[in-house]
């Protein structure tokens, strides 16, 4: 049985969608939660509260409409009084990943920021307004002073890139921002796109990354499945990861490292599945977390 979308799923019921969705690794936090339901649910603002004028304040650079975020778990997101039609939307945005607009990319590139080892982040900022025309998704400050300016695409076509890179030198002498590197976060692109052409954005030369969701179809687990680290040093749900380097980006984030058997328990998370199997290990290896 494959539950990959909510249709396919036998119980739909509204504990059935919290008990799957408090399974999501990251964690959702309690700040991110509510700024992440209104983009996915209205596309709007709340309304110029005095409250969320404070927040504008607070925001580096200066640029309005753009809200931290933080990556600590520590304060995890709060889903009993949420809809039922709000967990629909986050079991098929973070679980099915049948949703894959814009702003499904958005928050699920977030959750990957969270564990990348990519970048040493200072401090994240995300747009609060989910229209289509905007420009940036993310302002990312790293530890070392550089900028990283992320936009994200359900699926990025040549004129969609030519039309945001126009439209990113007039947003970065509006803001004086000097970026020090362009990501175009997309579901789905063509080949078309000149990603090896250097751009001139406010004065610095650049070329623009791509950050793609690739879907696994070799790898060596599915949705269903519970993914367990050693002797359950880690125990997490498979539909988190789209393959296994995903997954391992996690471990290395959330594990002391060092030797690592990575075991998965078939169908775990599946109500085909009456009587429970027993685990079986997909993957060997050693993680060494050197110290710079």
């Amino acid at each position: 049985m494959n539950f990959q979308f909510f249709d396919t799923l036998l119980d739909k019921s509204r504990e059935r969608l919290a008990y799957l969705i408090e399974q999501i690794q990251p964690h959702l936090t309690k700040a991110d939660l509510p700024i992440l339901l209104e983009n996915i649910s209205s596309g709007k603002s709340k309304g110029k509260s005095s409250q969320k004028s404070e927040t504008k304040k607070k925001t580096g650079k200066g640029i309005k409409g753009f809200i931290p975020l933080n990556f600590d778990d520590t304060q995890k997101a709060e889903f009993s009084y949420l809809t039922e039609r709000k967990l629909q939307q986050i079991y098929k945005l973070f679980i099915s990943r049948e949703e894959n607009t814009r702003l499904a990319v958005r928050w699920r590139f977030y959750q990957y920021l969270k564990i990348s080892r990519y970048w040493d982040i200072g401090s994240i900022f995300v747009n609060e307004s989910a229209e289509q025309d905007n420009i940036v998704d993310f302002i990312i400050e790293n530890k070392d002073g550089s900028t990283v300016l992320v936009s994200c695409f359900g699926i990025l076509e040549l004129n969609e890139f030519k039309k945001l890179i126009t439209s990113l030198g007039h947003f970065t002498k509006s803001y004086s921002l000097k970026p020090d590197k362009i990501v175009l976060a997309a579901h789905k692109t063509y080949r078309n796109i000149p990603l090896n052409q250097e751009l001139t954005i406010n004065g610095n030369l650049l070329e623009p990354e791509l950050w793609l969701e690739w879907i696994d179809h070799d790898r060596p687990f599915n949705h269903e499945d519970l993914l367990i680290v050693n002797d359950n040093d880690l125990a997490v749900a498979a539909f988190n990861f789209n393959g296994m380097y995903d997954f391992l980006e996690f471990v290395y984030k959330n594990s002391e490292g060092g030797r690592i058997i990575v075991y998965r328990q078939p169908e775990f998370f599946s109500e085909s599945e009456k009587e429970k199997p027993g685990i079986e290990p997909i993957w060997r290896g050693i993680i060494t977390k050197s110290v710079v």
